[in-house]
Parts: structure tokens; C-alpha cells; sequence
């Protein structure tokens, strides 16, 4: 079976969780690459969960061929503008709750990303 080969971005609290467990416990799943713009928290994805590539910048993880699939745990004031940047650039989405903080994103439409990539909305749930 192919591995997804998923990039994090958000490594807070929660975002080492999900890191970990998409590390750890996925077997169908890789842990690739990961994002923040805190540097220790590029220096934990590294050290402790041996990702090779960090990134501090969102839309580079995006770029990057190697990575299928983006959980999103940043800030929730960005996860609209993430998802639908994730999903245009064609990576599987994955997105910690909230899903933003407008009931209504301003230049949503919502349904499938023309990408045909798959959106994925959970809450926090040890594996």
C-alpha cells in the first residue's frame, strides 16, 4: 500500500499531537514535511519526529511534490484562507476545528476543489 505522505502545518499544542500521530501510529501515512513560523517548533518536527523538510512559510509546503496531504492546525483566523489554498494547489486537506472564525468566509463557495483534492474537517481524538 502507497504511504500519503503528509506535511503538518502548526506545530503548537495540538499540532504535536496530530504530528505525532501521523508519525507514529498512521501506518499508511508519512510524516514528510511541517510548517511554522516558530523556528523550536521546526527544531521539535526535526528532532523528534525526524522530518526532514520545515518550512516557515504556508505556501511552500504547498509547492513542495513530496507532500499529498496538509493537516492544518494553525491558527483558526487562517484556516479558511489555508484550506482553499491547500485545496487549489491540490493537496488532500485534513483541518483542526474551528473550521475559521466568519460564518460565512468572505469568497467561499464551498463543494470540492476544482483540484479534485478531498477536504477532511475532525476534532482532536487520541489515536
Amino acid at each position: 500500500m502507497k504511504q500519503l505522505r503528509i506535511g503538518v502545518a502548526g506545530l503548537g499544542r495540538l499540532g504535536q499531537v496530530h504530528a505525532k500521530n501521523i508519525a507514529y501510529k498512521i501506518p499508511s501515512a508519512r510524516l514528510t514535511a511541517a510548517c511554522s513560523i516558530v523556528e523550536s517548533e521546526l527544531d521539535y518536527a526535526r528532532k523528534e519526529l525526524g522530518v526532514e523538510k520545515t518550512y516557515r512559510d504556508f505556501d511552500a509546503i504547498l509547492q513542495d511534490p513530496e507532500v499529498d496531504a496538509v493537516a492544518i492546525v494553525t491558527t483558526s483566523s487562517v484556516h479558511c484562507e489555508q484550506i482553499a489554498a491547500a485545496m487549489d494547489a491540490g493537496k488532500h486537506v485534513f483541518c483542526e476545528k474551528p473550521l475559521g472564525v466568519e460564518a460565512v468566509p468572505a469568497g467561499g463557495s464551498g463543494g470540492k476543489a476544482a483540484s479534485g483534492a478531498d477536504f477532511h474537517a475532525g476534532l482532536h481524538a487520541p489515536v
